[in-house]
Parts: C-alpha cells; structure tokens; sequence
C-alpha cells in the first residue's frame, strides 16, 4: 500500500508540472544573456513571423509555430517551450542544483521532441538532421565557455599571493630631522686617490676659538684742585 500511494503522489505530482506556468523568456536573460541573445536571433523567435495571416488562424499550423499561443499566450518558440514551465525551477538556487531541477520541471531537449513538429508533414525540401539542425539553435556553448572562464578568473584571484609590504628603515628619521645617515661607506678602489686622502677640515672638525680676553677698564681721572 505504501508503494502504491508514493506511485499515486508522484503521478500527481508529474501532472501538476505539466501544467505550470511559464516564466517567459525575460526571465530566463537575467541569468542566461548570451543564450538569450543566441535564442532571439534564431528562426524559432519569429517562427510565427513566417505564416500568413490565413496561416495564423490555421490550428495545425500554429501548433508548431506557436505551439504555446492559445494557453500561455506566448508568440514564439520560446526557452519554456522545449525546457517545460519554469514556474518552480526558475529560482537561481534550483537551478544551481541538477537533480533538484529536473525534478521539479526543467525538461532535457530530445531529437523526439524536435521531431514532433520537424516530421515528414513538415514543409522542408531537405529530411530533417537532428545533429545539422541542433548546430543552428546553439545557444550552450558560449554560455558554458563563460561560466568556466569565470570559475578560472575566480581560483586565479584566490591563488594570488598577498603583496609583501617593504620593510620598514632601520633608522627612522625624528620629526624636523632629514634621513638618517649610515656610518658604513663604500670600500675604495684601487687608484682612487679621492678615496684615500684623509677627509678635509669642516667647521665641525675643526677646535673651537679660544674666547676674547676682556679690555681692562682705566680707572676715573682724578678731579683737578
């Protein structure tokens, strides 16, 4: 009994995202630009741009070329068309995890579901080559270069070593003193007469001045009588 309820509540559950609702493919740009891009400048964006105006109003001609008109109103062959309702896997979390998508809705494109509308019946002058055509709606392939060259850009940042800060003077200059001066000096060299006479008298190296005697003082002049 128990393995006949889970059977019973996933067939249930499988019925219910079959009739999800569609997200639309604006929502899909947000986190798939260049599949979106790719997707508007393929012939599926405008397969409905392609049929008459009697043609328009022809159900079988519709149920191909806008096989999501009458019940979600979407004029085109859209992202959700072949990957199903993205009602529950369109949270960028879901989409994160692969099980957990496929699980609630995101479909896996099939040379079958192509054929279901590129058949025999299909107006081409050439049978359809499910490899050949999947060449033309390639929309994964840049998307995927991208999202490695992200991931590699990403451990690159991350393996870079830290700048090493400089270290730091030995002697570092009071404040009102100019740069500190080493009392090491670079060795002579042979025939560097500069080099091996003794160092000239400065005003520091020089003794200081004996001081000034001071002039004796004469004394008064005696008034005359």
């Amino acid at each position: 009994m128990a393995v006949l309820a889970v059977a019973l509540a996933g067939a249930a559950g499988a019925a219910e995202l079959t009739g999800t609702e569609f997200v639309g493919p604006e929502s899909c740009k947000a986190c798939h630009p260049d599949a979106y891009a790719a997707w508007r400048q393929s012939k599926h964006a405008r397969a409905i741009e392609s049929l008459s105006e009697p043609q328009r109003r022809d159900a079988r001609c519709l149920s191909c070329h806008a096989p999501n008109l009458q019940d979600r109103r979407v004029e085109s062959i859209s992202c959700e068309t072949c990957h199903g309702g993205g009602q529950y896997y369109a949270a960028s979390y879901v989409m994160k995890d692969p099980e957990l998508v496929r699980l609630v809705g995101l479909l896996d494109p099939s040379e079958k579901g192509c054929r279901s509308c590129h058949d025999a019946s299909s107006p081409s002058l050439k049978p359809f080559d499910f490899v050949e055509k999947l060449k033309l709606i390639d929309h994964w392939t840049l998307e995927r270069q991208r999202r490695e060259q992200g991931k590699v850009a990403g451990v690159t940042a991350t393996e870079a070593p830290a700048p090493v800060a400089a270290p730091p003077p030995q002697n570092p200059p009071q404040e009102g003193q100019g740069p500190a001066v080493t009392d090491t000096a670079p060795p002579p060299q042979d025939g560097d007469e500069a080099a091996t006479k003794p160092p000239a008298a400065t005003a520091a190296t020089k003794p200081p001045a004996k001081p000034a005697k001071p002039a004796k003082k004469k004394p008064p002049k005696k008034p005359k009588k």
